[in-house]
């Protein structure tokens, strides 16, 4: 038996075990981790549990720390770089002329790396496109590409696709090969063309006419069926 945590780096990512080092942690609190992308903060969403080492994929890593205040700070002025990464990496997209849609982009806990997630129908050459962000950012630049099945995981990881059902109400907790597709789909699209801002609006964009069909169709049907009342 071994003794783990389980952390996540996104709300709604995936699950990740890490060595605690014998040190005790619950779910909710911050850690500083070591992964195969240097130093990452994460919130450990499983305490400290044994399990059988056949359960392992791949040797464990181990936890650095506690994340401090300080850390919470620099993850949180992480973010704010990453919206505004977004931003001018798609200008840059549209100054190249390159067909992709601009997915997400992660900044490295320890500042010295970006990733940014991108689909194309196509392979890209984005080589110019890297050395001018590389110029911007003063940071090691990485694009990765990924299909659509990831696109919409990865807006799922992002905490998108739960707002976007918060403010759909039931419709939009239909599976993603449904409706909710649709919306978690539109979002991507608005994103990649209008930055952050689109997590805001381009899911109910592309979900309108559904929507207006909805709408209509139920406005029918509560006419038609429309219980009478009691005399």
């Amino acid at each position: 038996m071994v003794e783990i945590i389980s952390v996540r780096f996104k709300e709604g990512g995936k699950h990740y075990y890490f060595n605690p080092n014998g040190a005790q942690f619950q779910p909710g609190e911050g850690v500083i981790v070591e992964t195969t992308r240097g130093t990452e903060f994460g919130e450990c969403v499983q305490g400290n549990t044994p399990i059988d080492e056949m359960e392992l994929t791949a040797p464990l890593r181990p936890v650095l720390r506690r994340a401090t205040p300080e850390d919470e700070f620099t993850r949180e002025k992480n973010k704010e770089k990453e919206a505004k990464a977004l931003e001018i990496c798609q200008q840059k997209i549209l100054e190249h002329g390159l067909e992709m849609k601009l997915v997400d982009a992660e900044w490295s806990f320890e500042g010295n790396k970006v990733l940014f997630f991108f689909t194309a129908e196509g392979r890209v050459d984005f080589r110019a496109l890297v050395k001018d962000l590389a110029g911007v950012f003063h940071a090691r630049i990485e694009l990765r590409q990924i299909g659509v099945r990831d696109e919409a995981k990865m807006l799922g990881g992002l905490g998108i696709y739960k707002y976007i059902a918060q403010f759909g109400g039931a419709g939009a907790t239909v599976p993603l090969t449904g409706f909710g597709w649709l919306l978690a789909k539109g979002t991507a699209k608005a994103v990649s063309e209008q930055g952050v801002l689109g997590a805001l609006t381009g899911g109910v964009t592309a979900a309108a006419g559904g929507i207006a069909a909805a709408v209509f169709f139920g406005l029918l049907a509560a006419l038609i069926f429309k219980p009478k009342s009691k005399s």
